[in-house]
């Protein structure tokens, strides 16, 4: 770092992290994830500051959409237009707000922005821009944004119809597609929303004959996206003589997909998918490197599908603790998350209490991030309630400490999910009731069909309307977990206890 450079401190950096996880959901289409999963650090010049305050450093989340745009410009390789600056903060939904300090923002900007031609603010602020820079005699005009799909529409519009027109280029599109092949495979993407890599993907297809190599790697990238999307992806077994071509990490990760997307999909030969995938394993759980790790996540997530719980809580924490061993332990957050689901399902606290001690190493990492503290913190939750213990439940499910607001949809709705029926047992009733009538006023599945059949079990009504609404959005997954019983009051228990979200 240079004399002139400073870092960005908390608020600053919390604002580039929400950046890098919304920064799909206002893009058209992204062909590649490369630039953000660099360890680099950063930082930029301080050049100028108001005030006598011998701090310097750089922080505040009034560089929110400056943060967006600058990683935006990463992915799409396209420098941002030098006559441009941006000042507005960005929610977890890519909304842009007003910045505090707007007069010493622009005072600067007036009396130090050399070339500067345009300044982009949340909508709120436009007219007050407008007129602060009047009265200071600046032509800098002023634009106003409400979302960040809008700003990377205005910036990046032509370059998007440039990377188009590379796509037809042969060598361009097998690029475009290897690049998606491993984005969709790599377990360390911060995405959010898949949308945008589920539309690069179907650009490069459109442009690929089945038969070219490259088209298995672009519609795998699509499947993966679209069931991250929750959608309906089902992703077949690769023959045997591709699977023998590809390097063995890629090979295992490959695989995992293959076993997420048939779990998810309710495939009717899960189990021997399962078991196949099981063979492709070294014997022992100490001889698995991360890509296989990887693998038996997916594996252990299946078997708790097929209600083979006692299978997977072995198989999970043998996982778990690999993780630990190999000094990774922040990478067995899907496992370990899988583990206290099952554990909360077999109902049984002791061995609830057991795990602790590696939950709390988990939550002491310091590579932890964000979005898999709060799904841990969400299985804890989920799993107390299952176990009988509702206010332990309310303490992960309530902790202030975790950025619930950047997380995937999802998962925010299935925490409230959780969360109500855990006021409920409590006899918090009118909490609980408000807390799920939000989650029907969304209606977003599964978090509302499931908490509406929460409520029904407590009151006693009758579930079989709702079970039907559940067998219509998701039928293949319900009906496998369902098998056995015909009772509707068993069925909803059942579901109510043992689906995923």
């Amino acid at each position: 770092m240079s004399p002139l450079e400073r870092d960005f401190r908390p608020e600053a950096m919390r604002a580039l992290r929400i950046s890098e996880q919304i920064v799909t959901r206002g893009l058209p289409f992204i062909l590649s994830l490369e630039p953000l999963l660099r360890q680099e650090v950063w930082c930029a010049e301080l050049i100028t500051k108001i005030g006598h305050s011998g701090y310097d450093s750089l922080d505040g989340p009034s560089y929110g959409l400056s943060m967006l745009l600058a990683v935006a410009s990463l992915l799409m390789d396209e420098p941002l237009p030098s006559d441009f600056v941006a000042s507005a903060t960005v929610d977890v939904t890519g909304g842009l707000g007003p910045v505090e300090g707007l007069e010493d923002k622009l005072f600067i900007l007036a009396g130090s922005g050399l070339g500067l031609k345009r300044l982009l603010v949340g909508q709120s602020q436009v007219t007050r821009a407008r007129e602060l820079l009047a009265e200071l005699g600046s032509p800098v005009k002023v634009q106003g944004a409400c979302s960040a799909s809008e700003v990377f529409q205005e910036l990046f519009g032509e370059h998007y119809q440039t990377l188009s027109e590379r796509l037809n280029q042969p060598e361009q599109l097998r690029r475009a597609a290897r690049k998606l092949f491993h984005l969709a495979l790599d377990a360390r993407s911060p995405i959010l929303d898949w949308e945008s890599v589920e539309r690069g993907a179907t650009r490069v297809l459109e442009r690929l004959m089945p038969d070219a190599p490259a088209f298995m790697e672009a519609q795998t990238a699509r499947q993966v996206a679209r069931r991250h999307s929750h959608k309906s992806a089902p992703l077949d077994w690769p023959p045997d003589g591709l699977l023998s071509q590809l390097p063995r990490p890629i090979r295992d990760k490959l695989i995992a997909q293959v076993v997420q997307a048939a779990n998810d999909e309710g495939a009717a030969n899960l189990e021997e998918i399962v078991e196949r995938a099981r063979a492709s394993l070294p014997p022992s759980v100490l001889d698995c490197y991360e890509p296989q790790l990887i693998l038996r996540g997916a594996i252990g997530r299946a078997l708790v599908s097929l209600r083979r719980h006692e299978d997977a809580r072995v198989f999970l924490l043998e996982t778990v603790e690999a993780w630990r061993e190999l000094g990774q332990f922040e990478e067995s957050s899907h496992a370990l998350c899988e583990l206290l689901r099952v554990i909360g399902i077999l109902g049984e606290p002791t061995r609830q209490e057991a795990v602790l001690s590696l939950v709390e190493q988990f939550r002491a990492s310091p590579r932890l991030d964000s979005g898999s503290r709060a799904f841990l913190h969400l299985a804890l939750g989920r799993a107390y309630v299952l176990v009988g213990r509702p206010q332990h439940a309310l303490t992960f499910l309530e902790d202030g400490e975790v950025s619930w607001s950047a997380t995937r949809e999802h998962v925010q709705y299935c925490r409230h999910r959780w969360r109500a029926r855990a006021l409920a047992v409590l006899g918090r009733a009118h909490e609980a009731q408000e807390t799920r009538q939000e989650l029907y006023r969304a209606e977003r599945y599964p978090s509302a069909l499931f908490a509406r059949l929460d409520e029904i079990l407590e009151t006693g009504g009758n579930p079989i309307p709702v079970l039907e609404r559940i067998l219509e959005k998701e039928r293949a997954p319900i009906v496998r977990l369902l098998t056995g019983l015909d009772d509707p009051l068993l069925r909803a228990e059942r579901l109510s206890r043992e689906y995923p979200y």
